[in-house]
């Protein structure tokens, strides 16, 4: 038995540390919590949260901490009752670390935002003879990925190392000497020592700097990165080739296309290690289960009009030359332009003309380079000087409605950014040393300018989707900065009538035609919002506090109440209902790998002609046709075959297809589908498709109606892999009923991400626009 005890830290405490705050309260918490015995009490730390879990035995009251400024921190003991998810994911790491810590010599570390623990393995570097690591077992509750490049799963033949790390990560796990250390060091930095005769590593505090042994000291480093090329002005080298980007999906999600794709993907390396940690917590007495999701597709209504594109095509557009590189006459580029949307009205003119602007007149600006190129490092700092973006930005505030088209291929190469992304929270500090490496190339090579207009299909593809997303995003400039009468030029705001969205201290709705984003503080808000929704301001407030404050004798203070209500958190309020959207637990659904192996395998391993034949009496007249065909191959010396060659149609590529599907009659993919399950049921193997029910959360919404979740797919399912997982998100049901026909509509638009569904309703992005605009000086 074991008590959890919470602590609350002060507000600011760590805004206060300038970036260094977390590691200063894990020096001032580990000189605290290690008894004079040499006990290591476990303990964690939820800095969103500003809260501290420690697990003491039964019999040890509870410690009297101080944060680093010295300040006695309040206690409570932990309450199952009142429990949320974020309390959950603490309690679970801070008690794992507790269930294995069974003697001093016996302890488990946490490090990265993982939790360690001895595997008593070692582990023998391949490239480093004589060298031996300790293998340790890394478990990461909530899976950090930011990290694109730490999944790898490991084996040596015999053993599984059970790791959520890159392959030589444990090679940063190495050996330093005694001469290495410092106080100041182990006051800032992470080490470990490794007890007599022990089989795991314990944390190093400061007075341990006397009785450590030199030989059993060890650091843990982060993933080892390329250093970055000199910034320094160097001559241009025309000759310089462009470095190979990792990209910030180098581990996909998914990847059906053989066996080693898919054990290498990101998902089925995290099913695995998720059934060796369940197995380790069994083994521990711990009732550790793996949850099944159950989602189902809803409806997203039939307005067409909403899930089409804007019409932009209905206004004229002025098109501006901004371009540096102007070898290619201008219009070619208007050509190039017309020939991918023909119906836009494009009227070309001088830069000139967006100081006197037309009363509806919008702009859109061609350029052959984007923002980074002008940036710190960027290639066309030194020769151009200042950004001419930020011209822009002061005909914004002014009221011009205008928008840049990048024309030129080789800023995507710089940014590594798609046009249309939303929620990047997967960038990485991989992602921003790629691109200094790639500023460097073009900076030296001087190649950033030397572009062409597109001549294959592909290119005239990515420029069509690049010119679609501008003009988008110049439609809805326009409908922010000209918000009177925006019915006709914007059908999507009859899904947002009777409804108020709060974010960022704004409020969004629509009346009488009319879109209205103002502050929480002005003063006709609380008028406004009543008027709609018929609910008090304050008493949302009230709900809001009673939902977040799990404590009845310790409501929210003032700042906490300005971060929940009027801070970043998606709030839709109506007559209905109050729900918030949030990001859960940052969890991600997966895909049943262990089928689509399984499925893999039966597809593609050779097998004898004989066992694919139906020997089950049936009507079927297809079994006959199978079996004819079948019995022909054999004849003609075929002895043995997978299931994709004898189905797939011949091709002049691959000699070795068979054509059993023409065979049958089968040419549309769903007579395929019904023949792989009708075979499937015959021979009682599975040879349906690898994706076959396993994807299904791939495509469409999906919608936990029971725990009020929802996950965004894709329009249409992905063919031989997926690269980003679908990211759960929360519907908090904070009063009333929650209505899906009236929230789900508001992810299906055209204008948020480029063919695809939005992750959250389009109107917080609008008030996301309209604060970039309010930033650079606009005023409504």
């Amino acid at each position: 038995m074991f008590r959890v005890y919470i602590y609350d830290m002060s507000w600011g405490l760590f805004d206060k540390a300038r970036g260094d705050g977390y590691s200063r309260m894990h020096c001032t918490l580990r000189d605290q919590t290690i008894m004079k015995d040499g006990t290591q009490y476990a303990y964690y730390i939820l800095k969103g949260r500003l809260r501290i879990y420690l697990c003491l035995p039964p019999t040890v009251p509870p410690l009297k901490l101080r944060d680093y400024d010295n300040l006695l921190m309040n206690y409570r003991e932990f309450d199952a009752s009142t429990a949320d998810t974020l309390d959950l994911v603490a309690l679970f790491k801070v008690a794992l670390k507790n269930f294995c810590v069974k003697d001093e010599s016996d302890v488990a570390f946490t490090g990265k935002g993982k939790i360690y623990f001895p595997t008593g393995e070692m582990y023998k570097p391949e490239d480093k003879p004589g060298v031996e690591h300790r293998k340790v077992l890394a478990i990461t509750p909530i899976h950090n990925w930011r990290r694109d490049r730490q999944l790898v799963r490991q084996s040596d033949g015999e053993h599984n190392t059970l790791e959520i790390l890159m392959q030589d990560n444990l090679g940063k796990m190495r050996l330093l000497s005694k001469a290495a250390l410092t106080q100041k060091k182990l006051q800032w930095q992470t080490y470990y020592r490794t007890p007599n005769n022990g089989q795991t590593f314990i944390q190093l505090i400061p007075h341990d700097l006397n009785n450590i042994n030199t030989i059993n000291v060890y650091e843990i480093k982060g993933e080892n990165r390329a250093a970055t090329p000199s910034q320094t002005t160097q001559p241009k080298d025309k000759d310089s080739k462009e470095p190979k980007r990792a990209g910030r999906n180098k581990i996909i999600n998914v990847s059906i296309k053989s066996e080693e794709r898919l054990k290498q993907s990101r998902c089925y390396v995290l099913n695995q290690n998720l059934s060796d940690v369940q197995r380790y917590l069994q083994n521990l007495g711990i009732d550790a289960e793996i949850q099944v999701l159950s989602f189902s597709k809803v409806s997203t209504g039939t307005n067409k009009e909403c899930k089409n594109e804007l019409p932009f095509t209905d206004y004229p557009v002025t098109l501006i030359d901004a371009r540096l590189n102007k070898s290619i006459d201008f219009e070619e580029v208007v050509r190039a332009l017309r020939a991918e949307r023909g119906k836009c009205q494009f009227v070309v003119k001088k830069k000139a003309a967006m100081e006197t602007p037309g009363e509806t007149e919008r702009f859109l600006v061609i350029r052959d380079y984007g923002k980074a190129a002008f940036e710190e490092n960027g290639p066309l700092k030194e020769e151009y000087g200042d950004d001419p973006y930020r011209d822009d930005d002061k005909l914004k505030a002014k009221g011009v409605v205008l928008k840049t088209l990048v024309i030129n291929p080789q800023d995507r190469k710089l940014t590594n950014k798609s046009a249309d992304d939303e929620d990047y929270d997967i960038e990485t500090d991989e992602d921003d040393d790629e691109k200094k490496e790639m500023q460097a190339h073009f900076k030296n090579s001087g190649k950033y300018l030397q572009y062409v207009l597109p001549s294959n299909e592909t290119q005239k593809k990515a420029l069509k989707r690049d010119l679609t997303i501008s003009l988008s995003g110049l439609h809805i400039r326009d409908i922010l900065m000209r918000h009177e009468n925006i019915a006709d030029r914007f059908p999507c705001d009859s899904l947002m009538k009777g409804l108020v969205f709060l974010y960022r201290q704004k409020a969004l709705f629509v009346e009488n035609g009319n879109l209205h984003i103002i502050n929480l503080s002005d003063s006709d808000f609380d008028r406004e919002f009543h008027r709609i929704t018929e609910r008090d301001y304050d008493e949302l407030v009230e709900q809001i506090d009673s939902y977040y404050s799990f404590d009845d004798d310790k409501p929210l203070n003032k700042e906490q109440e300005k971060e929940i209500v009027k801070g970043h958190q998606y709030i839709i309020v109506s007559k209905e209902f109050v729900v918030e959207i949030t990001k859960g637990n940052d969890c991600r659904a997966l895909f049943d790998t262990d089928i689509m192996l399984q499925r893999l395998l039966n597809r593609t391993e050779p097998k004898s002609i004989k066992d694919f034949m139906v020997t089950t009496e049936t009507d079927d007249p297809s079994v006959a046709i199978w079996n004819n065909f079948l019995n022909k191959l054999r004849r003609d010396g075929t002895t043995s075959a997978c299931y994709e060659d004898l189905v797939k149609a011949k091709t002049k590529k691959s000699s070795s297809t068979l054509g059993g599907y023409i065979e049958l009659g089968k040419t549309h993919p769903n007579s395929k589908s019904k023949w792989d399950n009708d075979l499937s049921d015959y021979l009682g193997i599975d040879l349906r498709s690898t994706k076959k029910t396993v994807t299904d959360w791939s495509k469409g919404i999906l919608f936990d109606q029971e725990k009020l979740q929802y996950m965004v797919g894709q329009k249409n399912a992905f063919k031989d892999g997926q690269t980003r997982s679908n990211l759960i998100r929360g519907i908090i049901l904070i009063d009333g009923v929650f209505n899906p026909d009236k929230f789900f509509p508001l992810l299906d638009v055209s204008f948020v991400r480029y063919k695809q569904y939005t992750v959250l309703p389009f109107p917080f992005k609008l008030i996301e626009k309209f604060i970039q605009l309010e930033e650079i000086g606009y005023h409504s």
